[in-house]
């Protein structure tokens, strides 16, 4: 059997900021060539690619507030779903 990493080993840390900060720069990166500074033509469905990158950084970034204060945890796993849902709806 393999040792399991306990809930608060600093690895955990490091791969929590890593993929917020991935996340963060794929919503940047989609914005960008929502706006044109980027790509070069006309991006399949910019609006929704930008809502859906957006609710992914935010996924990515409430780990990392979570022992700080659990209610920001999730009032951004909230908003995260909503920008989802948005993303799903937006035509």
């Amino acid at each position: 059997m393999t040792p399991s990493w306990a809930y608060d080993d600093r690895r955990w840390l490091t791969i929590d900021r890593w993929l917020a900060f991935a996340l963060v720069a794929f919503f940047a990166y989609t914005v960008l060539v929502w706006q044109g500074v980027l790509g070069d033509g006309q991006a399949w469905k910019p609006f929704q690619t930008v809502l859906l990158s957006s609710a992914l950084a935010l996924q990515g970034i409430a780990p990392l507030v979570r022992r700080k204060s659990r209610v920001l945890f999730y009032a951004l796993l909230g908003a995260s779903l909503v920008a989802l849902g948005f993303s799903l709806a937006a035509r």
